[in-house]
């Protein structure tokens, strides 16, 4: 029989913004367990809210082999490795205050927009092992920063946003780089009629696609990619990888969920034929 224990730890302090001030705050701390077992070509899976049991998991996971849920694969052999980004962000003590100032400052440079919505940081760990002698350690921190921005006396709910995340926080580097957008909003545009490229964030067209890459929905016919198996969809010059390299992804695991580690960290969902 294989094993395989994934912990998996987030902590997270989110602020509630309103009109640019904070007006409410939540700290979440979440600890979860699961045992996964193969045997004869069967999974077996159990999992906890919580700090993990791991012998009860084990015979939970153990019993559910008698659902008879087929499973062709086997965990990935023997590795040890850990990637960790533990340098503090901000105090937690101190987030408040701090992103209280960054707002006022914030409002002072961007006088025709009301701000609200969320400032988070987080605080996560993920280990996992199996019988195969794998054991992966990943770490991270993050702070992101998501404003909606109305123009005031516009009457919409909101007129454009201010959006940013990292793995540190420098208040006059931000204020720089949210004021190019307020003074890139406030200057008029005139646009012929015409076709024009639209510009959009890498991480929402990502967002919106790799969903379609979800097994369960694949199955279910839910995915734009149901009923093409065998067929060409995609461009020869298309390439698509999902980051999970803490270097440039902070605050991301490193592994999936059953320890596969890929080439760079950048495992590949579609390859250019180039």
């Amino acid at each position: 029989m294989e094993k395989e224990f994934i912990r998996k730890t987030e902590h997270s302090v989110t602020l509630n913004v309103t009109a640019g001030k904070i007006d409410s705050f939540r700290e979440l701390e979440k600890t979860t367990g699961t045992v996964r077992v193969y045997e004869n070509g069967l999974i077996g899976v159990a999992g906890c809210l919580g700090e993990p049991d791991e012998e009860k998991l084990t015979e939970q996971a153990k019993e559910a082999l008698g659902f008879g849920i087929p499973y062709p694969c086997r965990p990935e052999g023997a590795l040890e490795l850990e990637k960790h980004q533990d340098e503090e962000i901000i105090p937690i003590p101190a987030f408040i205050p701090t992103m209280q100032a960054f707002l006022d400052r914030l409002g002072e440079l961007c006088p025709r927009f009301a701000l609200s919505h969320k400032i988070r940081l987080e605080d996560d760990r993920t280990e996992y092992r199996n019988s195969a002698g794998r054991r992966l350690v990943s770490t991270g921190r993050s702070i992101s920063v998501e404003l909606l921005a109305q123009d005031r006396g516009s009457g919409n709910l909101f007129d454009t946003f201010l959006v940013w995340g990292g793995d540190h926080f420098d208040a006059d580097e931000l204020l720089s780089y949210f004021k190019m957008q307020y003074d890139a909003f406030c200057t008029p545009a005139d646009l012929a009629p015409g076709r024009y490229p639209v510009v959009a964030q890498a991480e929402s067209l990502y967002g919106s696609f790799v969903q379609h890459f979800v097994g369960d929905l694949y199955a279910a016919g839910a995915s734009l990619l149901s009923g093409k198996l065998g067929e060409k969809v995609f461009s020869d010059n298309l390439t698509i990888r999902d980051d999970m390299n803490p270097s440039t992804a902070c605050g991301t695991c490193f592994f999936d969920a059953e320890g596969c580690v890929a080439e760079d960290c950048r495992p590949v969902f579609v390859k250019t034929a180039c």
